[in-house]
């Protein structure tokens, strides 16, 4: 920074010795001539005055922190999000040295509107997945941060509309054993991964036994 001290006529006066100063050296410190240096961990917008003094006088400049995004980064990574869960998601602005830049805000969107958003506190959002969803789909959440954007992108399962059950029917003597499998399917009769299962008996002389999933 340049200082000049003038008299009260307004005239320049030379060779003066300046105290420098900064009301927030955890933002941006000063030197002995002037020379201002942003701190390496200075949150993005922050701003600190910097104070040159002489003579029981003094004079003031303002720094305000601006730093450029680079990249941004959301997570977790997620594979798979079913009808009905929530999740949250961060995201982490970087600069051109892969550094986070502290106080960056995010602008957060959702591709599908079967996955809204709620909470979005700045670097953080909350997804939360219909109840019931028609078809299987990918969806991605976005976080913006200047012109900088991250994603996350993951697939939504199809709500159950319907279960079959393979043999459907059959006839068995006492003692006899049959092994049954079940298959979720969603609106448009596409198997729904990952489907778990209740096994029920409608007699209690039929036990069921090693109900695992399908």
């Amino acid at each position: 920074l340049f200082v000049q001290a003038q008299d009260a006529t307004s005239a320049a006066i030379a060779d003066l010795h300046y105290l420098w100063t900064s009301s927030a050296p955890s933002v941006a410190t000063v030197g002995g001539t002037g020379q201002v240096t942003v701190a390496a961990n200075a949150a993005n917008a922050a701003t600190a005055t910097i104070i040159a003094t002489s003579g029981g006088k003094s004079g003031i400049a303002s720094v305000l922190v601006s730093t450029s995004v680079a990249s941004v980064i959301v997570s977790p990574s997620q594979d798979r999000l079913d009808p009905g869960v929530t999740q949250s998601f961060t995201a982490t602005a970087l600069d051109a040295q892969q550094i986070p830049i502290l106080g960056a805000t995010f602008a957060w969107t959702s591709s599908d509107p079967l996955v809204t958003l709620s909470s979005a506190t700045g670097a953080s959002v909350i997804a939360t997945v219909a109840s019931t969803v028609p078809s299987a789909r990918q969806v991605t959440i976005t976080a913006t941060s200047g012109a900088a954007s991250g994603t996350a992108v993951f697939a939504v399962s199809a709500s159950v509309a319907s279960v079959t059950l393979l043999p459907a029917q059959v006839s068995l003597a006492p003692g006899g054993m049959q092994s049954f499998t079940a298959t979720a399917l969603d609106a448009e009769n596409t198997p729904v991964p990952g489907a778990t299962f209740a096994w029920t008996s409608s007699d209690s002389f039929v036990t069921l036994s090693s109900s695992t999933g399908a």
